[in-house]
């Protein structure tokens, strides 16, 4: 009995270590400009502009990172762009302070700036949102 319990332990504690890895490699993924403009045209993107020097930019990433794992596989990409690297995409953006997020729906590159709180619960809940009201604007098109 003691045997089954001690190997029924390490194969749920190998099991829970590997997903873990798994979930934690899934990181926001980091665009370039010309990358942003190809992908944004296919599915729709929640986008972080930031800068690497912006103490706010540096305590929203890995929350950022988190809200990416969560939506790994959706039809929502977490994206991220670094406003030192690509600073004229960011103006193209209206980005005047760091982190900007913004949400850009499939094709338009107009993106709506998010303007509630940071905490990953919030920020998923109005994914979940945007995502419904792109599911009703795609089937009230193809009707």
């Amino acid at each position: 009995m003691f045997l089954k319990l001690t190997l029924l332990f390490i194969t749920f504690f190998i099991c829970r270590t590997t997903l873990n890895a798994q979930i934690t490699n899934v990181r926001a993924v980091d665009y370039s400009a010309e990358k942003f403009r190809t992908e944004v045209a296919e599915k729709d993107h929640f986008v972080m502009f930031y800068t690497s020097w912006c103490i706010y930019s540096l305590e929203l990433m890995p929350t950022w990172d988190q809200l990416a794992s969560t939506l790994n596989g959706s039809q929502i990409q977490i994206a991220k762009i670094d406003c030192d690297r690509y600073g004229r995409l960011c103006w193209q953006n209206s980005v005047t302070g760091y982190p900007t997020l913004k949400f850009f729906k499939a094709g338009q590159w107009q993106g709506v700036k998010y303007m509630g709180n940071r905490r990953l619960h919030d920020m998923r809940n109005y994914i979940d949102e945007q995502g419904e009201l792109s599911s009703r604007e795609y089937i009230f098109v193809g009707m």
